[in-house]
């Protein structure tokens, strides 16, 4: 760029002078940055540009790319993609790229990430890693906070809020004063809250039984009712 890199006025003026012009017209201009170098005690996903910080506060969308394995002599490289910032919509979930390099051609395969991944990626909120972290089996909360990097009080009271909704639960065993916890089964959470109408009695003139109320998710959608068949049939006509 042109200017210090490192200066905000500098960093404003080469965006209002070269980045502009090319917004006005509709192109989506994408700019390639570098970061600077790790020091001791520092994560590759918490650093940034180097330079000014108005170098991503100008920016409508920031991605961060970290190089992983690679093989020179098969010709790969696998990369993984961190959507760090949008300004409009949603951020898109991390993942990997492999990409394989020859003289004909240069392929890309996208893949997703594993839970233990998951659970380190900072761009994921707090639940999510904690519950990608349960993915690979029960553990006790100093074990889900050392595989996230969360700090154990974050931990503690994720597990709190998760164990509430009941999509976490105890597995019985204790280690010291922690107790170890386990993913619920989704399927055979039960339906807590049913409709004024369901509990009402059924008219003496009804010619066709109501149904009786789902007591799990899996008898929930193994019979579902006609006014979610008829709302799902109008997304998808709409759609």
């Amino acid at each position: 760029m042109v200017g210090d890199m490192a200066a905000a006025r500098d960093v404003i003026e080469f965006h209002n002078c070269y980045i502009a012009p090319f917004k006005a017209i509709g192109v989506t201009p994408i700019l390639e940055d570098y970061q600077a170098r790790q020091q001791g005690g520092e994560g590759y996903q918490s650093k940034g540009a180097f330079g000014s910080a108005y170098k991503e506060h100008l920016s409508r969308s920031l991605i961060q790319v970290e190089a992983d394995d690679r093989s020179a002599e098969r010709g790969v490289l696998n990369v993984r993609l961190r959507h760090k910032k949008t300004n409009f919509g949603v951020l898109v979930e991390p993942f990997d790229v492999s990409l394989s390099f020859s003289d004909e051609m240069i392929v890309a395969t996208t893949r997703g990430l594993t839970p233990a991944d998951r659970a380190q990626e900072q761009t994921l909120n707090a639940v999510d890693r904690v519950v990608a972290a349960l993915q690979d089996g029960p553990s006790y909360p100093d074990e889900i906070a050392e595989a996230t990097g969360l700090a154990r009080a974050t931990v503690k009271n994720n597990l709190g809020a998760l164990k509430k909704a009941g999509r976490v639960e105890i597995t019985g065993e204790v280690r010291g004063q922690m107790e170890q916890v386990r993913l619920a089964d989704l399927v055979d959470l039960p339906i807590k809250e049913k409709s004024a109408k369901s509990t009402s009695s059924a008219s003496s003139t009804t010619l066709v039984p109501e149904r009786a109320d789902p007591e799990t998710v899996a008898e929930l959608f193994a019979n579902l009712p006609g006014w979610l068949t008829r709302a799902c049939l109008q997304i998808i006509t709409r759609s």
